[in-house]
């Protein structure tokens, strides 16, 4: 299995590129920032300016809207970005659920989404080299059968064996997978919950519409669903941890390792390490102990 790693496109840029050279050493396929219009910084020069020291590694963006970024406009950009790294960029892509509600606005409609990744690859420059892959990162049968209709891979933001088998059998098998998660590789699993409880709410809301429609998944998953969406703030904090285990990528490396194997299986082929830890210490060991697995 590849793996990637995504942080937070936030100052100093010396960090980030120290990071990225670091990512790039100990084997680390790609490098992505997230994408969350005012909160942080552009993410689209900064990997300009990373593609400038870096030779090998992969870099993306995690995950651009056509909400935010007019269609043409990204385009160009991502043409800018895969030219001068020498065809390392890829796009990310969403409907942009998060970045809409941050503004104030509504999501791109999936037409937007296909239209977007349509633009990307009809109005190469003459100086391109390639449209860059284009990865989608979406939870809902209708985006999943999109990613594989129109897009080169699909993001997948869970750890969940069984919500990946059902998602790879709504895109399909020749799209690429690759499973976007929190990690906390602790001994300590209580710890290690509460370390990734953030990821686990963030993604909570969308699985937990999903989760019902789709009678073929576990009856804890359906469990979960029903009651999270009567449950107060406490109590969503106790299904959160309920659920690190199945969501995000928790526990002793030992452990850990079967899981990875078992989204393999699957058909992940990338896992994604999603950072927000500011301790730089923490996200090195847990790269570390990661690709050691």
């Amino acid at each position: 299995m590849k793996f990637a790693l995504t942080l937070k496109p936030v100052a100093p840029l010396g960090r980030l590129l120290r990071m990225a050279r670091w990512a790039e050493q100990i084997g680390f396929e790609s490098l992505w920032l997230y994408d969350v219009p005012l909160a942080w910084m552009d993410p689209l020069p900064l990997l300009a300016a990373i593609a400038a020291h870096t030779s090998r590694l992969r870099l993306g963006v995690c995950v651009a809207n056509p909400v935010t970024r007019a269609p043409l406009e990204m385009a160009l950009a991502s043409h800018t970005l895969h030219a001068m790294s020498g065809g390392r960029f890829e796009l990310g892509l969403s409907r942009g659920d998060g970045a809409a509600r941050w503004l104030a606005r509504q999501p791109a409609t999936l037409d937007e989404v296909r239209d977007a990744i349509h633009t990307l690859r009809t109005s190469a420059p003459s100086w391109s080299i390639g449209p860059p892959a284009v990865w989608l990162g979406t939870y809902g049968p209708r985006g999943l059968a999109l990613a594989g209709e129109a897009a080169d891979g699909v993001i997948l933001q869970f750890a969940d064996r069984e919500l990946t088998a059902w998602a790879r059998a709504c895109t399909g098998p020749e799209v690429r997978a690759m499973a976007a998660a929190a990690v906390a590789l602790d001994v300590d699993k209580a710890r290690a919950r509460q370390r990734v409880r953030w990821f686990v709410r963030m993604i909570s809301e969308d699985l937990a519409r999903i989760v019902p429609r789709v009678a073929s998944l576990p009856a804890e998953l359906q469990e979960w669903a029903a009651a999270w969406k009567s449950a107060d703030a406490p109590r969503r904090d106790m299904l959160c941890d309920r659920m690190a285990d199945r969501f995000a990528l928790v526990g002793p490396a030992s452990a850990c390792r079967k899981r990875l194997a078992a989204l393999e299986a699957a058909g992940v082929e990338c896992f994604n390490y999603f950072v927000l830890d500011d301790d730089d210490d923490v996200v090195m060991a847990t790269g570390h102990m990661l690709l050691d697995c």
